[in-house]
Parts: structure tokens; C-alpha cells; sequence
């Protein structure tokens, strides 16, 4: 199996974000996880550079909710950005469990997905 990934162009995207975007093409093939982290990263960005300013990544998805406005996204698309987010949060952050301290493994598919 090719784990390479080729970044695609986009229209209308800042440049800061895509080069975050690309980060996260690169490191795939390497680590999943922090493909993932990075993914989520971008997304961030990307909303920060569309107005929503609120202090987390998880109210500026609810902000961009609101499709009235500039920068607003449509449901499906904040379904998807929320699992990015879930994804990156879970790659970034160890947990608790019983049998002490684990962390998520972020298989390539996941990490995949959140580039596409």
C-alpha cells in the first residue's frame, strides 16, 4: 500500500493555511497521529482566518454554524469539521483509563480522512 499523500490546490485559500494543510500531507506518511494534530491545526487556522475568533476550536465550529454570515459553513460540513477536530484532540491528548494512561492510535484512514 502507497501511504504517500499529494496535497491538493485549493481556490481562495490563505496561504498560511495551506501550507499547514500541506505539514500535514508530508508528516502522513510518517506518523498518522500528528497528521491528524496537524490536520486539525489547519482547520483552525482556516477558521480563524474566516472571522471566527472564539478562544476554542470547538465554539468557532459552532460560530461558523451560522451560514447567514461570511465564512458560515452548512451542516454537513460542520459535522465533518467537528470529527477533525475530535480526531486531532484525541491524537494530541493522552487519557486515562483503568489500566493507566493511554493515548488514541490514529490509524492512517483517520488521518486520511481528515485531509480529504
Amino acid at each position: 500500500m502507497d501511504y504517500s499523500y499529494t496535497p491538493r490546490d485549493f481556490l481562495y485559500v490563505p496561504h498560511d493555511v495551506w501550507r499547514t494543510y500541506e505539514d500535514a500531507c508530508k508528516i502522513l506518511p510518517v506518523s498518522p497521529a500528528g497528521s491528524a494534530v496537524i490536520s486539525r491545526r489547519c482547520l483552525e487556522d482556516l477558521l480563524l482566518s474566516l472571522g471566527h475568533t472564539q478562544r476554542s476550536l470547538a465554539k468557532q465550529i459552532r460560530s461558523a454554524t451560522k451560514t447567514d454570515r461570511p465564512g458560515g459553513m452548512a451542516g454537513t460540513y460542520t459535522a465533518y469539521a467537528d470529527m477533525i477536530r475530535c480526531i486531532g484532540n484525541l491524537a494530541a491528548h493522552p487519557f486515562m483509563t483503568s489500566n493507566g494512561l493511554r493515548s488514541f492510535e490514529v490509524e492512517y484512514e483517520d488521518a486520511h480522512w481528515c485531509l480529504e
